[in-house]
């Protein structure tokens, strides 16, 4: 008769240490990868997702007008599902 044990080397934390290190790991991830721009466009996830939006839509320096709400509504619909308030606010401050 053969017993088949598995060890998963299960580590023990206490509550307090678990919800530390996963706030700071959270936290780290926030700042480096959504709120700082990025080093090689100077960009941040949502203006670059406007910026590519734009693209599509064909918007370039001699296109024909289109509403900024068409240009939200591509950028929430396919790219950034958070909401029109970011994206407005994101689009305002490049536009600045």
């Amino acid at each position: 008769m053969t017993t088949d044990t598995i060890d998963y080397n299960d580590e023990q934390f206490s509550l307090k240490q678990y919800t530390e290190n996963a706030y700071l790991n959270y936290s780290m991830y926030v700042i480096l990868d959504r709120a700082l721009p990025h080093i090689g466009d100077g960009l941040k996830p949502v203006q670059r997702r406007i910026v590519y939006a734009m693209s599509e839509l064909g918007l370039k320096v001699g296109a024909k007008y289109k509403k900024s709400a068409r240009t939200v509504g591509d950028v929430i619909g396919k790219f950034h599902p958070h909401g029109d308030s970011a994206a407005y606010e994101a689009m305002v401050l490049m536009a600045q």
